[in-house]
Formats: C-alpha cells, structure tokens, sequence
C-alpha cells in the first residue's frame, strides 16, 4: 500500500497539483514524506474497521464503505495537511481519487482473507 501512495503521489498529484508547470519531484516528495502520518492514520482506521467486520457476511463493498465513513475524520486530517502545500481544491480532487483506489484496496482484502 505504501508503494501506491508514492505511485500515486508522482502519477497523480502532479498532473493535478502542478497543472502549470513541470512536475518537481523533490516537491511531491516534500508532500508525500509530510503526508504520511496522516495517510498512515487513515489507513490504520479503514483497517480496524475492517478487521471488526471481516467475520460478519455483509458483501466487501459495505464493509470498505463503513470504514471509510467511520473514518472520515482521518481522511479530513489528511485532506488538510495535502492541501496546506498544493490548495484545498486540488488537494480534493487528489484525495477523491485516493480514496478509490483506498476502497477497491479494502475490498480486495476483505475478499483475499475471506478465500483463506
């Protein structure tokens, strides 16, 4: 998952945080490497959530839902720090797609140690 996030931090934040001009590399490092305790935070809550749910027959869609309803407030803190370098818009865009790619994320835990 850590892997994703600087993926995503190269491939996603620049074309969307740094429209006008060439990406800086050093820049999205800068963002990610400040990013991180709050993207570690959210992530750690969408996993307890899971974790509590996992043995119940809700479908893996529901279950990624609620923990990222239930942890909401750790993706605002997130938001907030992304957006305190590249502006509150932009910083929204990139964490609606981050929060996709944390979903389909949840849902293929939960399936893969459903199968175990």
């Amino acid at each position: 998952m850590k892997s994703a996030w600087v993926v995503f931090l190269v491939v996603g934040v620049a074309p969307v945080a740094l429209a006008d001009e060439p990406p800086d590399l050093e820049e999205l490092r800068a963002i990610g490497a400040q990013a991180v305790p709050a993207r570690d935070a959210w992530e750690g809550c969408t996993a307890s959530v899971v974790k509590e749910a996992l043995r119940t027959e809700r479908p893996a869609e529901e279950i990624a839902d609620q923990a990222l309803r239930r942890c909401k407030n750790r993706e605002d803190q997130l938001l907030s720090v992304v957006a305190k370098r590249i502006g509150r818009q932009k910083a929204s865009t990139v964490l609606a797609v981050l929060r996709t790619l944390h979903r389909e994320s949840l849902v293929s835990v939960v399936e893969e140690l459903r199968r175990r």
